[in-house]
């Protein structure tokens, strides 16, 4: 009985590492997609604000 429920255990904790390895695989390539889409966020972002600035001066010279 003692080495059944060991054996019992050893498949939990087997299945259980398995699991979490799966897990960290996922948050890895989530992580990984995230910090993607916030690179092209951020660099959208710029060329935005470099539009912007220009559109700005583009106001300032005409109203001058």
């Amino acid at each position: 009985m003692f080495f059944k429920s060991i054996k019992n255990l050893n498949k939990i904790i087997k299945h259980t590492k398995n699991e979490l390895e799966e897990n960290n695989k996922a948050f890895k390539n989530f992580d990984a997609e995230f910090k993607e889409k916030e690179r092209e966020f951020y660099k959208l972002k710029r060329k935005n604000q470099i539009k912007h600035n220009k559109i700005n001066k583009k106001i300032d010279n005409y109203s001058k």
